[in-house]
């Protein structure tokens, strides 16, 4: 049955985010909410060093702010249940902080939620903002469109964990364990293992500095395939329930061929990036739960 309105948690964790956080913060007071949306609260799961806190702080009389401060680092899975468990609305916006919102990323990743009691997760599209790109970036931005394009065509790898939406009383029945490494495809598995659906919302646009330097390009797709292999043995009933991550090669093909033909300079990076990436050194202590942040992505967004 339809309410008269519905209530809405902002969560964000944040670790050192003071290059980033106010951006991210002033795209939800820009938010347009339709008059039975509301934001009842902005959750901070904060583990900074720097004035990250300060800052949140001075953004009290503009959002509800509830801001959770640790003096040591809690790692991103301690924040996500941390949000999760103290969300006091129907619904709950995860984002990370060194990210913008476009104006209707809110009411675009809430509304499917609000009409279809079967959807337990939306996901957001995760579009590079970048003023010039160096070579490394429009590699990067490719393939960011190129992975937009598999979700909105293939309906698969459907959920990216930047920006999502979620129900919370669905999240409270989750809980990450520690040493996951690969949140995304461990909550969409769970949402489903729950009897919910997961989809992507195309137009929910939410905005973020792609890396600049291999490092950083690199590092996240190691911990993901790590992650991944992880979850395996952790569930591997789950992998042969839901087949998430299969797709069909033809289809994969087909798609990248197509987005080649429409950036063959950033396809040519990218693929040329991939290659690298299977030989670039990087320490078995840098894939871990508590792992270095990448540094090219936290700068100043545009306004």
């Amino acid at each position: 049955m339809l309410k008269n309105f519905y209530t809405i948690s902002v969560g964000i964790p944040t670790y050192n985010e003071k290059n980033t956080i106010t951006f991210l913060l002033d795209s939800i007071i820009k938010q347009t909410l339709p008059k039975h949306l509301i934001i009842k609260e902005v959750i901070v799961s904060d583990c900074s060093k720097d004035e990250t806190p300060m800052l949140v702080e001075r953004y009290k009389d503009k959002l509800p702010i509830r801001l959770f401060h640790h003096s040591s680092r809690m790692g991103l899975n301690y924040a996500i249940n941390e949000i999760f468990q103290n969300a006091s609305s129907d619904f709950i916006i995860y984002v990370n902080a060194d990210t913008k919102l476009h104006s209707q990323c809110i009411t675009r990743l809430i509304l499917p939620l609000v009409n279809r009691p079967s959807l337990g997760l939306t996901s957001a599209n995760m579009v590079p903002l970048v003023k010039s790109c160096n070579l490394i970036q429009k590699g990067c931005t490719f393939g960011a469109f190129l992975l937009s394009d598999i979700r909105k065509n293939l309906g698969k790898l459907v959920f990216h964990g930047r920006a999502f939406a979620i129900r919370s009383t669905l999240a409270k029945k989750i809980k990450i364990p520690s040493n996951v490494m690969d949140q995304d495809t461990f909550l969409c598995y769970a949402c489903f293992d729950r009897g919910f659906a997961c989809e992507y919302i195309h137009d929910a646009i939410c905005y973020y500095i792609p890396p600049s330097s291999i490092r950083d390009f690199v590092l996240p797709n190691r911990i993901y395939s790590a992650g991944l292999k992880q979850l395996h043995l952790y569930k591997p009933e789950w992998f042969k329930k839901y087949e998430l991550t299969r797709l069909f090669d033809k289809d994969l093909f087909r798609i990248y061929m197509r987005n080649m033909f429409h950036d063959p300079i950033g396809g040519f990076i990218w693929t040329s990036l991939k290659i690298v990436e299977m030989f670039y050194p990087i320490k078995n202590s840098d894939v871990a739960v508590l792992k270095p942040q990448a540094k090219t992505t936290k700068v100043p967004l545009l306004r």
